[in-house]
């Protein structure tokens, strides 16, 4: 259970506010995408600096992000100086 447990605050707190407060569809919807941008934040970040090791980022992020320290591995990992030169 506790293994879990950012999973549910990342995602089942917000979406709890909105069912209790009687939002659906559109507000629900804004939540989910937020939801999922900041899960993959790590390789948005990589894309946008032209990190040389985007697939492996986002590999990480994809494989271990939904573990607290797999996610700040893989954000920490885009934010490194690894950048093509332009």
């Amino acid at each position: 259970m506790r293994r879990y447990l950012w999973l549910w605050l990342l995602l089942g707190i917000p979406t709890l506010l909105c069912v209790i407060n009687g939002a659906s569809g559109i507000p629900m919807l804004i939540v989910w995408i937020y939801s999922v941008l900041l899960y993959f934040l790590p390789v948005i970040t990589a894309q946008r600096r032209h990190h040389r090791e985007v697939a492996p980022i986002a590999i990480v992020n994809l494989v271990f992000g939904w573990t607290i320290i797999g996610w700040v591995i893989a954000l920490i990992w885009s934010c490194t100086s690894n950048v093509k030169v332009a």
